[in-house]
């Protein structure tokens, strides 16, 4: 895991656009995957759009730590 965390802190500094590529892509590698309902894939495509097109923004964990801790003091 700690390779992975390694790769993630890595991907969360790429630009919004190489974020939502590296997203596509690793979805993609998921469509043989039995571990995810194919519901689950549609999910994960439809909110990788909505990325893509900023219609939503993405967080850090950082930022949705601060914003939960905020709205819980």
């Amino acid at each position: 895991m700690a390779i992975a965390a390694e790769i993630i802190e890595g991907a969360l500094k790429l630009s919004r656009t190489d974020r939502s590529y590296l997203a596509a892509k690793l979805l993609e590698s998921l469509d043989g995957d039995d571990h995810f309902s194919a519901e689950e894939i549609d999910e994960f495509k439809e909110r990788s759009r909505e990325i893509r097109e900023g219609l939503v923004k993405p967080q850090t964990l950082e930022q949705l730590q601060q914003e939960v801790a905020a709205r819980l003091a």
